[in-house]
């Protein structure tokens, strides 16, 4: 079994700037990291953010700023590698793309980030429906255009602006935008159709845009005490005035 003063699950611009902070103070750290790159959101949303060492960045160079300074403290990171259990005493199993692991921390830092919130309606499982961080993530980190040229955006969260900018650049063009509720796709097998706020409009995607909720699973299987948070849209762990969970 592997040891560490210090575990950061998660490698998000949370979970690289705890991992640095705690390197710095001289803890031996290690953070797993579950995609092949880390830097979360950061790498797929292209709006300026404040730079470790001070100044503004977009956020892919941002990402790529924390990783090297995290690299520069001598922090383990492992990406590709899924942190699926916690345990009592802080024993995490985490399994990569190379082994498995159980992993003894005396401590442990939860950046588990969020999820995106679901939302159904009549022709949302058609091929071409997808959540729009998920399409962000297919033009930003994997160069991809989902097909068509036409995108319709449902829902008011926080990346509608995000994603019709990304589609603008891309070179396609969206044709409607606005409220879920009432929503409908439509098509032969995949999306053709969108209606949206009572308009309706030809598409080829539908990027739903409905909000995140705060992934806890990790804190849960460790038992901490969670509550429910309105502001957040979801459960989430309790916390003290120090921020400290039950733990």
């Amino acid at each position: 079994m592997i040891e560490f003063d210090l575990v950061v699950v998660g490698g998000g611009p949370a979970g690289l700037s705890a991992a640095i902070a705690a390197a710095r103070h001289g803890l031996t750290t290690a953070l797993f990291e579950e995609n092949l790159s880390a830097g979360g959101s950061l790498r797929y949303r292209l709006g300026e953010v404040d730079a470790p060492n001070g100044g503004r960045l977009r956020g892919p160079a941002a990402a790529r700023s924390l990783v090297d300074e995290l690299l520069r403290q001598r922090v383990q990171i492992a990406t590709g590698a899924v942190a699926w259990g916690a345990y009592p005493g802080f024993v995490l199993g985490v399994t990569g793309v190379e082994a498995h692991r159980e992993i003894q921390a005396k401590q442990v830092v939860l950046a588990t980030g969020s999820t995106d919130r679901a939302v159904a309606f009549p022709g949302s499982d058609l091929p071409g429906v997808m959540a729009g961080s998920a399409l962000l993530r297919l033009l930003h980190v994997h160069r991809v255009w989902p097909g068509g040229e036409r995108i319709a955006i449902v829902g008011d969260g926080d990346i509608p602006d995000d994603v019709a900018e990304a589609v603008r650049l891309a070179g396609g063009e969206v044709v409607a935008r606005g409220s879920a509720e009432g929503a409908v796709a439509s098509g032969d097998g995949v999306v053709e159709q969108v209606t949206i706020d009572g308009a309706t409009a030809s598409a080829d995607v539908v990027a739903i845009c409905a909000g995140r909720q705060p992934d806890i699973a990790m804190a849960l299987a460790l038992e901490a005490a969670a509550g429910y948070s309105a502001a957040l849209g979801g459960f989430v762990p309790v916390r003290s005035e120090s921020l400290e969970p039950s733990l």
